[in-house]
């Protein structure tokens, strides 16, 4: 590890030319650390550790299969007949990010206050990003299974749409539908 070292029994990541950090480790290391990244979001710091040589850790298989179909109307549609509604969390906490967007336009430039109206703002944004994050197959129904197949769809030719007129006589070169040539 160049540059790092971490130190799992009391918590502590040494960084050089930083020093020692606490750190909160909300699973132990598996594999061989190799390479770590840090990122800030708001006034919280993350750490994330890329390990290799990871050993697989597979669930036992259940017998059961089911398969998803992803929809328009419903976002998901299982072959059990479950249906998982979208939850529209952007839609659900747009009068939070107006409200937070608001109380920050009324703040003077530079100050304190406008800081942490930017912050929250931010935390707002964050907790939409969050909740579209969530997994899907954290339900009991998407564990419990052996084999899952979803179906893939190629949106653009479901939706309508005027396709242009492609005359075969014309050549590609002038054809409204070619590609643009490249030089050279």
């Amino acid at each position: 590890m160049n540059g790092w070292r971490l130190d799992e029994a009391v918590g502590r990541l040494h960084l050089m030319a930083v020093g020692a950090i606490k750190v909160r480790l909300h699973r132990p290391i598996q594999g061989t650390p190799k390479a770590i990244t840090l990122r800030r979001e708001g006034r919280r710091w993350w750490v994330t550790i890329r390990c290799v040589d990871v050993p697989a850790d597979p669930l036992p298989p259940t017998g059961r299969q089911v398969g998803m179909d992803l929809g328009v109307q419903v976002l998901v549609a299982t072959s059990d007949g479950a249906l998982l509604l979208n939850e529209r969390f952007g839609a659900r906490a747009a009068g939070r990010v107006a409200a937070a967007q608001r109380a920050l336009a009324h703040k003077q430039r530079g100050s304190q206050h406008r800081r942490r109206a930017v912050e929250r703002v931010a935390a707002a944004h964050r907790h939409v990003r969050n909740c579209r994050t969530k997994p899907y197959t954290s339900s009991p129904d998407a564990s419990s299974t052996t084999t899952t197949s979803s179906s893939t769809r190629n949106w653009p030719s479901r939706t309508w749409s005027v396709a242009p007129d492609h005359d075969p006589t014309t050549p590609a070169a002038i054809s409204p539908t070619a590609p643009p040539r490249r030089p050279g």
